[in-house]
C-alpha cells in the first residue's frame, strides 16, 4: 500500500494534468505558458513542465517536474491519444496513455519549501466552495447500495491501452540507505461489454543485500468488467508476492485476492490472504460478504489464523512483535450503517512488545482472549455477550459480561433483562508493577501485583459499580537513582461510581496507606457531575495522616525523629465550572517531639478561585492556637498569568505572637546537621583586620552572577497589614504598614512603618536594582529611622532576671547598603550603618558582679572583709576602711549611671557575621564613657545574646572623681570640661544583655589591696 499511493497519486496528477491541457490552445508555446502558470499557483508544491503540445487527437508534455514535502517527480514524457472534441461531451476515450522513464523519490526529508506562494484569494475561494460542498453533502443521509455503485463514474471512459514504467525511491528503514522499487503497469481494452485486464509488475531492491529480505516481488493482475461506459460490473484483484533473502533463500510466498462481483442478484465480496504450508495453502485472513440485489443489509464472516511468521518476510524491514492470532466472526449492517451487528471470538498471544515500544519489554508473553456478540443502533449499544481475559504465566486481568443489557450512549439510559443481578465483572487478578517500570525512568518500584474486583449493576435507569474486593498493592517498596524514597507500604482503595441519566458520580469511601501495624494516611473522595453540556463537576473529601509513621518512611529519613506524635486532618470542596474553586482546610495537631515542648496547634486554610480570564483569586490563612493565644495571618493574592506574571497580595494579622513561634523555630533548627564545636579566639575589641577576598587570581572560584533577576517576568505589589506583634507582654509591635512593590528591573519597599510604643515609631524605606551586565547586578539600598525608642522592654525580655542594661528614648538612623552577584548571596551581603541617639536616660552597663558586693557584706567568710577589718583596726580604721567604703560607694554608683546623652554608632557586616560598635560617648554629670567594640554574629541567636566585647575611656567628676581617687585610679589632672580620667581602659565583655565587667572589679579588688599593704607589711614585722 505504501507504493501503491505514490503511485495512484502520479497517475491522478497525470490525468489532472491531461484535464488541464485539453482546455489549452493547441499553439505549443502558448500551451507551454498556460501550464506553467497553472503549475505555479500551486501553494504547496513546486512545479514546472518543458514542453506542451495539445492536439485535438494528441497531448505531448515534456520534462516535468513536481516537487512536495517528501517527494520528488521527474516525468521525462507523458503522450496520451484520445479526441479531445468527445471528452468535452463527458466521453474520455483513451486510446493510448504512455509515460515510461519517470522517477519518484520519496526518501527527500519532508520539509516544506521556503518560499512558497501563498493560497490565492481564488483558491481560497475554491476551498470554501469545496468545503461548503461537502458540508451540503454530508447533510444527505447515506445509502449503502453496493461498492460497485460507490465507484460510478461521472463520465463516459474507455481505455485501449496504458504502458506506464518508471522507479520508485522509498527510506525502508531509518538511518539506512534507501530502497530502490521498479515499477510497471500495462494492459487495456477497458470499455463497456469488454473484460479490462491490467498487470502490475514491481521489483523491491533492499540496500542491504546480506538482510534477511533482500528483494521482493509483487505480480499483480487486475480484471475489470463493464457493463456500461460508466459503471463496473466485476473488479478482480489477484496478487502474489514473493520475498528473497538470506533467510529466506528459497523464497516466501504471499497470495492475496480481492474479487467485487455485481450483476442482477446483487454484489459479493471477497477478501482472502493465503500463504504456502506443508503443500497446501494456508488461510492467513479471509473475507466473504454479499449485499444481494432487494436486500436491506449488508452481511459476511470472517475468519483468521495468522502470525508474524507468516507476514514479517513482506514488511519490508519493519520488525514485528512475536505474535499470533486465531479467530471468527460475523457481521451484519443495514444500509444507512446507522443498525451494526457484530459478534465473534479472538484468541491472540504477543510477546517482545518492545519492538514497537522499548518500554514494554517488562510486559513478556500475554495471551488475550475475546468473545463478543455486539449491536449498535443510532445510540444503544446492545450487549448479548461478551468477555474478555488477559494473562500471562498466570491471570492479569478480565471483564464479563454476566447478564444481557442495552446502553443508550446519548442518554445514559440502561436497560437490563434482570435488574436485580449484576451486569459486568472487572477483575484484576494481578496486574503486575513491572510493567510501569520502563516508564519511570530512574525510579525502581517493586511490590506485589495490582489486585481488586468490581461489579457493575444497574441502578435507576443508569449503571452502578461497586467494589467486591478493594485495589490493592502491598509491599511497595519504590527507591530513585538508588535512594530509598517508599518501603513496605500497603495500600488499599475501594471506589464506586455511579452514571445515569442524572449524572455521574464516583467515590474513594476507603484509601489507606499503611506499613506493618501503622496507618500513614486514610482519606475518601466525592465527586460528581450533573448530565447535560457545561455542567459543574464538584469534589469533596477528607484526609488524615499519621506525621511520625510518614516521616519514617525513607524519603523523609532526615525527619525520622522529628516527632513522637501528631495528626495531620484536611478536608477539601473543588467546583469545576467556568470559575474553578477549591478551598481546603487543614489541622495540626497533638504535635510532641522529644528535642522541643510545647508546640502548638496549626490551623491551614486555602480558597483558590481560577477564572476563566485566567487570573487567580486566593486566600490562605494560617492560625497557630498555644496557651490560649492565636496567632492570625493571612495572605489575600490576585495573580494575572496573561500578558504577563502579575501578583498583588495582602497580607494580614491580627496578631502574631513570637514566643509560639519560637518551638517552631527550634523545632527546624534541630534538622541542621550537627556540627563540631571549633576553638576560636576570644574577640578582640579592636577590629578584626578584613582576610583578603577570593579572586579567581588566587584559586577561589567566584560565585556565579544571575544572568536575569530571581523576579525576572514577574511584577507585583505587596501590602502589608499587622495590627500586633507581641515579643513578650512588654515588647509590642503595633501598626505595621507599607507595600513591596516588584518592577521590571527592581523591587522597593515603600513606606514600612510601625509602631514600637507609645511614643516610638519605626519607618523603612528601601530599593533593590538589577543590572545584568554587572558582575554583581544586585544592588540594594535603604533607609530606616526609629524615634523614640526606648530598649529596655527588649532587655527585660531578653533577660528577665536582670535590670535593663539601657534605658531612655532613642532615635535610630539607619543606612542599608549591599551587591551580591545572586540572588542566594544577597541576605550575607547587605550592610547596616546605624546611629543612635539619646538626651536622657540609665546605663547600667557597669554594674560590678554581685561577688564584689559579696566581698564587703562583713560575712565570715569573705578574706576581703576579715583582712580589711583587722588592718582597719590596727592602723586606726582610717585609711583601709575609707578605701573599702569608696569601693562599696563607687560599685553602687556605677551600677546606676544617669546620663544626659548616649550616642553609638554600629556598623553591621552580614557578610563577615560581626557588628562594629564605635563613637561610644555617654555623657553625665559625673561620668563620661568613650569607647568601642565588636558583637560576634552567631546564627539563631537573638542580637542582644551575641557575644560582645569592648573597651571603654572613662573620665569622672566631682564625687564620683573623689571616689576614684581614694582607690588610686585617677591618672591626675582634668580634660576641658573638668573630668579627670581613669588611669586604665576599661575592658567588658558578655553581652549586651548581660555585660561583664570582670575586669573593672579585678582593677578595685587589687586598687583595694594595694592599699591596704602599708599596714599588713607593720603587722608581720615588715
Amino acid at each position: 500500500m505504501k507504493l501503491l499511493r505514490p503511485i495512484l497519486w502520479s497517475v491522478a496528477v497525470l490525468a489532472a494534468l491531461t484535464l488541464v491541457i485539453i482546455v489549452l490552445a493547441f499553439n505549443t508555446s502558448v500551451q507551454t505558458w498556460a501550464a506553467r502558470r497553472a503549475l505555479a499557483n500551486q501553494a504547496d508544491m513546486k512545479a514546472g513542465v518543458g514542453r506542451v503540445s495539445a492536439g485535438l487527437k494528441l497531448i505531448e508534455l515534456n520534462d516535468i517536474k513536481i516537487e512536495k514535502p517528501g517527494m520528488v517527480l521527474n516525468l521525462p514524457s507523458l503522450t496520451i491519444e484520445m479526441p479531445l472534441a468527445s471528452a468535452a461531451g463527458k466521453n474520455i476515450a483513451v486510446k493510448r496513455l504512455v509515460a515510461k522513464g519517470w522517477k519518484v523519490d520519496l526518501s527527500v526529508p519532508p520539509v516544506v519549501q521556503k518560499g512558497a506562494a501563498p493560497a490565492t484569494a481564488t483558491t481560497a475561494r475554491s476551498q470554501n466552495a469545496s468545503s461548503s460542498a461537502a458540508t451540503t453533502a454530508s447533510k444527505e443521509p447515506f445509502s449503502f447500495d453496493g461498492v460497485l455503485k460507490l465507484l460510478r463514474l461521472p463520465v463516459d471512459f474507455s481505455l485501449d491501452e496504458i504502458d506506464v514504467e518508471g522507479e520508485v525511491t522509498f527510506q525502508a528503514e531509518a538511518g539506512k540507505p534507501p530502497s530502490r522499487a521498479t515499477v510497471r503497469f500495462t494492459g487495456g481494452n477497458l470499455k463497456a461489454g469488454g473484460e479490462g485486464r491490467f498487470n502490475y509488475v514491481s521489483k523491491i531492491l533492499m540496500p542491504v543485500t546480506d538482510a534477511p529480505v533482500s528483494e521482493l516481488t509483487i505480480n499483480s493482475v487486475i480484471v475489470v468488467l463493464m457493463d456500461t461506459p460508466r459503471t463496473l460490473q466485476k473488479v478482480s484483484i489477484v496478487t502474489d508476492v514473493k520475498a528473497i533473502g538470506q533467510k529466506f533463500p528459497q523464497g516466501a510466498d504471499l497470495h492475496s485476492e480481492l474479487v467485487l462481483n455485481g450483476g442482477k442478484a446483487g454484489e459479493a465480496y471477497l477478501v482472502s490472504l493465503q500463504t504456502p504450508l506443508a503443500g497446501a495453502l494456508k488461510n492467513l485472513f479471509s473475507l466473504d460478504a454479499s449485499f444481494p440485489a432487494g436486500a436491506t443489509s449488508l452481511s459476511g464472516k470472517w475468519k483468521m489464523d495468522v502470525s508474524n511468521a507468516d507476514v514479517a518476510p513482506f514488511t519490508l524491514g519493519l520488525q514485528l512483535p512475536v505474535f499470533s492470532a486465531t479467530g471468527e466472526g460475523a457481521f451484519e449492517a443495514d444500509r444507512t450503517f446507522s443498525l451494526i451487528h457484530t459478534s465473534g471470538r479472538v484468541d491472540n498471544t504477543v510477546e517482545q512488545l518492545a519492538v514497537i515500544i522499548p518500554e514494554l519489554t517488562a510486559v513478556g508473553r500475554i495471551r488475550n482472549q475475546l468473545d463478543f456478540d455486539l449491536s449498535k443502533q443510532g445510540d444503544l449499544l446492545r450487549i448479548e455477550r461478551f468477555s474478555v481475559a488477559v494473562s500471562g504465566n498466570k491471570p492479569i486481568a478480565s471483564v464479563q459480561a454476566l447478564q444481557k443489557f442495552d446502553y443508550d450512549l446519548g442518554t445514559r439510559a440502561l436497560k437490563v433483562t434482570d435488574p436485580s443481578a449484576e451486569l459486568l465483572r472487572l477483575t484484576l487478578h494481578g496486574l503486575p508493577l513491572a510493567w510501569a517500570q520502563p516508564f519511570l525512568k530512574d525510579i525502581v518500584l517493586s511490590g506485589d501485583d495490582v489486585r481488586g474486583e468490581f461489579f457493575v449493576s444497574a441502578r435507576n435507569g443508569g449503571f452502578a459499580m461497586r467494589p467486591s474486593a478493594p485495589i490493592t498493592i502491598t509491599n511497595l517498596n519504590v527507591s530513585q537513582a538508588g535512594k530509598p524514597l517508599v518501603r513496605a507500604l500497603d495500600i488499599a482503595v475501594k471506589m464506586a461510581a455511579d452514571s445515569t441519566q442524572q449524572g455521574w458520580q464516583a467515590d474513594i469511601s476507603e484509601l489507606f496507606l499503611r506499613s506493618g501495624s501503622a496507618t500513614l494516611l486514610s482519606a475518601n473522595v466525592k465527586a460528581g457531575c450533573p448530565a447535560g453540556d457545561g455542567q459543574p463537576i464538584k469534589a469533596t473529601g477528607r484526609m488524615e495522616a499519621n506525621l511520625p509513621a510518614l516521616l519514617a518512611q525513607p524519603v523523609a529519613a532526615q525527619y525520622a525523629t522529628l516527632l513522637n506524635q501528631g495528626v495531620v486532618k484536611g478536608e477539601f470542596t473543588a467546583n469545576i465550572d467556568t470559575t474553578k474553586q477549591i478551598s481546603a482546610n487543614f489541622e495540626v495537631s497533638k504535635l510532641g517531639s522529644a528535642k522541643v515542648e510545647k508546640l502548638p496547634l496549626i490551623q491551614l486554610g486555602l480558597r483558590v478561585d481560577l477564572q476563566p480570564d485566567g487570573q487567580i483569586v486566593a486566600q490562605i490563612p494560617l492560625t497557630l492556637d498555644a496557651a490560649g493565644r492565636k496567632s492570625d495571618i493571612e495572605l489575600a493574592a490576585r495573580v494575572k498569568t496573561a500578558p504577563a506574571l502579575h501578583i498583588e497580595a495582602d497580607v494580614l494579622s491580627n496578631a502574631i505572637y513570637v514566643q509560639d513561634l519560637l518551638p517552631l523555630q527550634a523545632l527546624a533548627a534541630s534538622l541542621q546537621p550537627e556540627q563540631k564545636p571549633v576553638q576560636t579566639a576570644k574577640p578582640s575589641a579592636q577590629p578584626a583586620k578584613a582576610e583578603p577576598k577570593a579572586t579567581a587570581k588566587n584559586g577561589a572560584v567566584k560565585p556565579e552572577a544571575d544572568k536575569l533577576p530571581f523576579w525576572n517576568a514577574c511584577t507585583g505589589l505587596l501590602k502589608l497589614a499587622l495590627k500586633e506583634i507581641v515579643y513578650s507582654p512588654d515588647v509590642k509591635v503595633s501598626n505595621v504598614t507599607g507595600q513591596l512593590k516588584i518592577e521590571a528591573g527592581a523591587i522597593s519597599l515603600e513606606n514600612i512603618k510601625a509602631g514600637l510604643g507609645a511614643e516610638s515609631a519605626a519607618a523603612l524605606n528601601g530599593t533593590m536594582t538589577f543590572e545584568g551586565k554587572s558582575p554583581e547586578p544586585y544592588t540594594f539600598s535603604g533607609e530606616a529611622t526609629v524615634t523614640g525608642f526606648d530598649p529596655a522592654p527588649y532587655f527585660k525580655a531578653a533577660n528577665p532576671q536582670k535590670e535593663p542594661t539601657v534605658e531612655g528614648k532613642f532615635d535610630v538612623v539607619s543606612k542599608l547598603s549591599g551587591i551580591a552577584p545572586n540572588a542566594a548571596l544577597l541576605a550575607s551581603k547587605i550592610k547596616a550603618d546605624l546611629t543612635l541617639s539619646s538626651r536622657g536616660g540609665v546605663f547600667r552597663g557597669l554594674a560590678l558582679p554581685k561577688a564584689f558586693s559579696d566581698r564587703f557584706q562583713g560575712k565570715s567568710g569573705s578574706l576581703i572583709s576579715n583582712i580589711t577589718g583587722v588592718v582597719g583596726a590596727l592602723a586606726g580604721g582610717s585609711k583601709t576602711g575609707n578605701a573599702a567604703a569608696a569601693a562599696i560607694e563607687l560599685a553602687s554608683l556605677l551600677a546606676l549611671i544617669p546620663f544626659d546623652q548616649l550616642n553609638v554608632q554600629l556598623s553591621h557586616d552580614a557578610n563577615a557575621a560581626l557588628t562594629r560598635m564605635s563613637d561610644f560617648t555617654l555623657i553625665s554629670p559625673t561620668i563620661r564613657l568613650t569607647g568601642s567594640g565588636t558583637i560576634l554574629q552567631q546564627e539563631g541567636v537573638p542580637l542582644l545574646k551575641q557575644p560582645l566585647t569592648a573597651q571603654f575611656e572613662m573620665s569622672s567628676h566631682g564625687h564620683v572623681a573623689e571616689l576614684f581617687g581614694k582607690q588610686g585610679m585617677l591618672q591626675g589632672g582634668t580634660d576641658t570640661l573638668g573630668y579627670s580620667p581613669l588611669f586604665t581602659p576599661i575592658k567588658v565583655d558578655g553581652t549586651l544583655a548581660e555585660i561583664g565587667t570582670d575586669a573593672l572589679m579585678n582593677i578595685l579588688l587589687q586598687k583595694l589591696l594595694a592599699s591596704s599593704a602599708g599596714p599588713l607589711g607593720n603587722l608581720f614585722g615588715k
